[in-house]
């Protein structure tokens, strides 16, 4: 089984909401946006602090 280290679940931030660790992110907005057509890349480029964390971490985590 993937153990998923960076969704984390907090009550006090998002209403308890599934989120990205660190961040103000819910996991069903990305699931949305992807649903809707976005690629990877784009959620990146719109979202300018992941453009920070992810970049260096990008080609090991996160497909194509």
């Amino acid at each position: 089984m993937v153990e998923l280290n960076r969704i984390t679940f907090d009550p006090n931030i998002m209403g308890g909401r599934a989120c990205i660790r660190g961040m103000r992110v819910t996991v069903s907005l990305i699931v949305n946006l992807v649903a809707n057509g976005m690629t990877i890349k784009e959620i990146i480029e719109d979202i300018p602090t992941w453009n920070q964390r992810i970049s260096n971490r990008r080609s090991a985590t996160l497909p194509g």
